[in-house]
Order: C-alpha cells, then sequence, then structure tokens
C-alpha cells in the first residue's frame, strides 16, 4: 500500500512546580522556539532533530498550531499527496501524525490497513517504554496505557463502496507523552500519559521513527500473507480478552482531530459503548465480539471515518 521509489506551556502553579520543573528542563529548547525568541526553522530541527524513516516515507512536519490529520486531508483532496506522505506537528509533549495511503485493493481488502497500523503503533510504543508498561489496543482506536486510555487512531477514507478502489486513505494517531503540569496526576480516571506511567524518557522521534520501521514490516507480512498472520499477532495486543471492554456498536467514530492543539484527546463516540469481550478477528476483517454471552459482528468498514470534505 505504500509503494514508493528509492502551543505555549503556562507556568505551572507551585504545588506542580517539580513535574513543571522537569519538562522545562527537558524540553527548554522547543520552549523557546515556541515562544518566538527563535526563527521556526529551529523549532522543526528541535527537540525531534530529523527523524529517520524508512525510503517509503515522505516527512511534513508541521509548525504552529497545524494539526496532522487535517494537513494530511487537505494535500489528498487536492490530489497533491503521495503514499507514505507523513505530516506531524512539531512538539515534545505529545506525538500526533497522519499517514497517507493509496490503496490497489477494493475498500473492503484495504479497509483491513488498520490492524497493520494498531499493530504498528502498539510495537513501536514497545520498543520505547519500560517493559513493565502495559499497552494494548482497543478496537478500533484506542490507545491502552496500564488500563487507561493513552491515545487513539483515526482512520478516513473518500469512499466506503467495498468493492471500489478508494482514492486514498489517511491513518492517524494522537499519543500523550506527557501531561498538562498544572494538572494532578490521576485526575482523570480513565485517561493518562505515557510520563505519568513512567515512560519518562520517551520522545516523539522514538515513536515516529519506530512506527514507520514496524508500519513497513507489518505491511509486507500483511501484503504477503493477509490476515493469516496479522490476525493473531494483532489479537494478542488487543483489549477485552480478559476483562470487559467498551466496545462501540452503533456507528463509527465522530469527526477527525481537527479541533485545538491541547483539546481532548478522546473524541466522542456515535455508537453506544458496550461493555463486551473480545473474541477475535471474524471473515473479512470484521471484530467479534461476546455481549452477555451472545455473539456481534462489528463491520470493519464501520472503523472508518467518511470524508466529506
Amino acid at each position: 500500500m505504500v509503494h514508493r521509489h528509492g502551543g505555549e506551556f503556562k507556568a505551572a502553579p507551585p504545588v506542580k512546580e517539580a513535574q513543571a520543573s522537569q519538562f522545562r528542563d527537558k524540553y527548554k529548547g522547543f520552549l523557546t522556539v515556541n515562544d518566538g525568541s527563535t526563527p521556526e526553522d529551529d523549532l522543526l530541527r528541535d527537540p525531534l532533530d530529523g527523524p529517520a524513516f524508512p525510503p517509503a516515507f515522505t516527512a511534513h512536519p508541521l509548525a504552529g498550531q497545524e494539526r496532522a490529520i487535517p494537513a494530511a486531508l487537505k494535500a489528498a483532496r487536492a490530489g497533491v499527496a503521495e503514499a507514505g506522505d507523513l505530516f506531524f506537528p512539531v512538539r515534545p509533549d505529545r506525538v500526533e501524525a497522519a499517514l497517507v495511503l493509496n490503496p490497489e485493493t477494493p475498500f473492503a481488502k484495504s479497509a483491513e490497513i488498520i490492524y497493520v497500523a494498531m499493530a504498528a503503533l502498539n510495537d513501536a510504543i514497545g520498543s520505547a517504554i519500560p517493559s513493565q508498561i502495559g499497552v494494548q489496543m482497543g478496537w478500533p482506536d484506542r490507545v491502552l496505557v496500564n488500563g487507561a486510555e493513552g491515545g487513539m487512531l483515526t482512520y478516513i477514507t473518500p469512499d466506503k463502496t467495498p468493492d471500489a478502489v478508494p482514492d486514498w486513505l489517511v491513518i492517524g494517531f494522537d499519543l500523550t507523552l506527557m501531561g498538562d503540569p498544572r494538572i494532578e496526576p490521576g485526575a482523570d480516571f480513565g485517561q493518562t500519559n505515557f510520563f505519568e506511567e513512567g515512560a519518562t524518557e520517551i520522545t516523539p522521534k522514538d515513536i515516529l521513527e519506530a512506527f514507520a520501521r514496524h508500519f513497513m514490516n507489518w505491511l509486507h507480512r500483511w501484503e504477503t500473507e493477509g490476515l493469516r498472520r496479522l490476525g493473531p499477532a494483532w489479537e494478542e495486543r488487543m483489549a477485552g480478552v480478559e476483562d470487559s471492554y467498551p466496545f462501540p456498536l452503533d456507528g463509527p467514530l465522530d469527526g477527525p482531530l481537527d479541533g485545538p492543539l491541547d483539546g481532548p484527546l478522546d473524541g466522542p463516540i456515535d455508537g453506544r459503548p458496550v461493555p463486551a469481550r473480545a473474541v477475535g478477528i471474524g471473515p473479512e476483517g470484521a471484530m467479534r465480539i461476546s455481549v452477555d454471552g451472545a455473539e456481534r459482528t462489528l463491520p470493519l468498514a464501520d472503523a472508518f471515518q467518511l470524508d466529506e470534505g
């Protein structure tokens, strides 16, 4: 599917000054450039300092308040995006990215790419954090860190017709590396960040580079073996096996991540989340779950937002 050649941070109150100080010490270069005291060119070098991607990827760093998914959608809609274009804003406290893909198969098959993206992101995170921190993927779009939400994915297509090949797909993800130092850790039981869970050395560069590598690895496996190998591998990473997980039953996710840069991480779900147990991936990539002992199937297409731009 990827075939190519070759915000300003405010001071924390005294009660959180220790955490805020650690934040500033680690990213003081970024805070300086974000304050406008150095050229914008420096912003694109600090703190990422040029992520190294496989040849199939083309980096598009974004400055200021630009967001990855709107930037990727704008390029895709205009017909100027190419497969492997990776858009990402430059900031240290979260990592957000959007990858443009040019499918070669009908949507019914190409939609399976979400399992490639989730497996790649899970493995990228696992390679960058201490082994004692648990990471799982909640179908179809949640990243769980020690059981709480620490990130999400977004999948967008211009056409959900099963037997039509979409002009493009956009796969995005957003991870909170470090929370607002003004907010007491654990204030929101369902939300977390990697810093709070003990991954204090993780950087956006770590995740971006690792995601690109793991994405190419899982993409190759999927293209050569389909879900026969990818499916069981993803099932090892999914939430809801040992404990129930709130699965959305009645529709696709809400709109793209195009709100304020410091807005809520967990986009609302149109479908009613119902606690259920994960059974596994069924025919055509659908998610099989058990609700009060009765098995239900969640269509893979429901994981995608339909672009109406």
